[in-house]
């Protein structure tokens, strides 16, 4: 399983990064072949839940069956920042979190949502770029 999950380990530095921590108290994982039945020994769709002593869950999910864009979701108390350009892409949005649904049903069309660009940048990259891009 370890192969096919290893896109894990890259985001996974990246949480412990933002949220200065080290490694989670707990772990649940899933997964299985269910796409590509061709023989292969590693699972083609994997869900991890993560527990961390600070008191926050990350959940992370792969699936190779289907051609859904990836993206990145970070979700806090009072913004969510969501990576909508792709793996490793320096596309950013910021969007404001306004309270929830059960509360008031018209709450998404009250937050703020904000693009981040990188230091320097007056536009918003390219859709598609990835980390191995050698011009960002």
């Amino acid at each position: 399983m370890a192969s096919r999950t290893s896109g894990m380990s890259h985001g996974i530095d990246l949480c412990h990064y933002f949220m200065d921590e080290s490694f989670p108290e707990s772990v649940v994982t899933n997964g299985g072949i269910f796409a590509w039945r061709d023989g292969r020994e590693n699972p083609d769709t994997f869900h991890a839940l993560l527990t961390y002593p600070k008191g926050f869950l990350v959940s992370y999910a792969t699936s190779f069956g289907n051609d859904a864009p990836s993206f990145t979701r970070i979700m806090g108390k009072k913004a969510t920042m969501i990576n909508h350009g792709g793996e490793g892409s320096p596309r950013w949005q910021m969007v404001e979190e306004r309270g929830n649904h059960e509360d008031d049903a018209d709450v998404d069309r009250q937050r703020a949502v904000k693009d981040i660009l990188l230091p320097g940048d007056k536009t918003l990259p390219p859709m598609g770029i990835g980390d191995e891009e050698p011009s960002i």
